[in-house]
């Protein structure tokens, strides 16, 4: 019979004003552990079943303790996120599972266009020419979802699975400025 380890952690999807920017994010609501045994896909769809009429976004996280014969082809660990289908965002994803958000960037369009002008039709930034904001609590985010004032021109997600940019001028034809560290200081 196999043994497994489950992790449930639900979401709940809201916006939050972060500097000049208002971004769609999702919420710690729970997070649960507990061992189980038996078919670890059974576990699998009750659990997302039953947790997402409830929630946004229910994340579930299966590793094997031991495993039966019936089970040595699946992988250690297992992840699998499911979304309340008439609540998910409209919107680009960023991060194949909820990534939490540690601080976000904020580049004007204003430092874009003297970047420009500085290195000859090409933007070049540094890191202190990113306005960084610290998000309230513990946010999440999964899908690229924000509505931001007409002066910024791009976004910078600092999560703990990593970084990305996004455009948030549609009408301004540019690919994303290298990031300069300044490696005087």
């Amino acid at each position: 019979m196999s043994r497994y380890n489950v992790r449930v952690r639900t979401f709940q999807k809201s916006y939050i004003r972060i500097g000049p920017a208002l971004l769609g994010v999702l919420q710690l609501e729970r997070s649960e552990s507990f061992t189980e045994e038996g078919d670890p896909l059974d576990t699998l769809s009750y659990v997302i079943e039953s947790r997402s009429k409830a929630s946004d976004y229910v994340e579930v996280e299966i590793e094997f303790i031991a495993r039966s014969r019936s089970h040595e082809t699946l992988p250690d660990k297992m992840v699998r996120g499911e979304y309340g289908v008439a609540k998910r965002f409209q919107a680009r994803p960023l991060f194949p599972r909820p990534a939490r958000l540690l601080r976000l960037g904020v580049v004007r369009l204003e430092r874009i266009m003297d970047s420009m002008r500085e290195h000859g039709g090409y933007a070049s930034l540094r890191e202190e020419d990113i306005e960084w904001y610290t998000p309230p609590g513990n946010v999440y985010v999964l899908e690229g979802e924000a509505e931001v004032q007409e002066d910024v021109a791009y976004l910078v997600l600092e999560t703990e699975h990593g970084s990305r940019w996004l455009r948030t001028l549609t009408s301004l034809v540019l690919k994303p400025p290298s990031l300069q560290h300044d490696r005087q200081a």
